[in-house]
């Protein structure tokens, strides 16, 4: 896959971690250069080994997709995803960013920091006329029509989860904790900073190996390790 710009044998490893006991639920294992395509996929697999009727999930900017973000909702999975690039664009003053423009559904337009009305002129494309003789011009854009706002497919879902983000900041930077810990834990303590093998069989065996020795590891860490050997020992 690309990787630095250059085409290398190396592998993209998703993993879904619970919130309670800090455990690796699943893994994947992929040669996707990004992560925007694994979100659902992941997210109903998690949500299927919990056995539970609905499944909140947090995830990085790096997730941020539309249709996944659909997916998951269609599902039972309320997602809160950062979106990318949420402040808009380079040289647009602060107040004037997207998330500033409101959005009228009974009359279908958007309405600027302002106070001006964006028509939609296009299927997803709102402007205003009144761009020219704007006095805020200079801090909203510098494209010779004036500002165009996109109102993207989709676009109330990716409202409410801009919401949900906003509303729960708490979540998103647990997320760190949850999702990074496992991979700090596998990269430097037990030393698999990097694969040893080659193809996806033989890398995904890898990766289940080193994700049951986590789990084994946090679950003694939990309970301790001759309640562990009890309760498998009953199994």
């Amino acid at each position: 896959m690309l990787n630095n710009q250059k085409i290398e044998v190396c592998y993209n490893v998703q993993i879904a971690v619970d919130e309670k006991n800090k455990l690796i639920l699943d893994y994947e294992v992929t040669n996707a250069v990004e992560d925007s395509d694994q979100l659902s996929e992941m997210s109903k697999r998690a949500k299927n080994i919990l056995e539970v009727e609905e499944l909140k999930v947090t995830a990085d900017a790096g997730y941020y997709n539309p249709e996944e973000i659909k997916e998951c909702l269609d599902n039972g999975i309320i997602p809160y995803v950062p979106e990318r690039n949420a402040d808009g664009r380079k040289n647009i003053d602060p107040s004037f960013y997207k998330r500033k423009f409101t959005y009228d559904k009974e009359t279908d337009v958007y309405i600027c920091p302002a106070g001006n009305m964006l028509k939609l002129w296009a299927t997803y494309n709102a402007r205003t006329e009144k761009c020219s003789s704007c006095e805020h011009r200079t801090k909203c854009t510098t494209h010779k029509r004036g500002r165009i706002v996109t109102r993207r497919r989709y676009e109330e879902i990716l409202e409410d989860n801009r919401k949900r983000v906003k509303d729960n900041m708490d979540m998103i930077n647990k997320r760190k904790e949850l999702v990074e810990h496992p991979f700090g834990t596998i990269k430097r303590a037990f030393n698999q900073s990097y694969l040893l093998l080659k193809m996806f069989p033989k890398v995904g065996a890898e990766m289940s190996l080193t994700m049951l020795a986590y789990d084994i590891t946090r679950v003694i860490n939990i309970v301790g390790l001759k309640k562990l050997i009890t309760e498998v020992a009953t199994v």
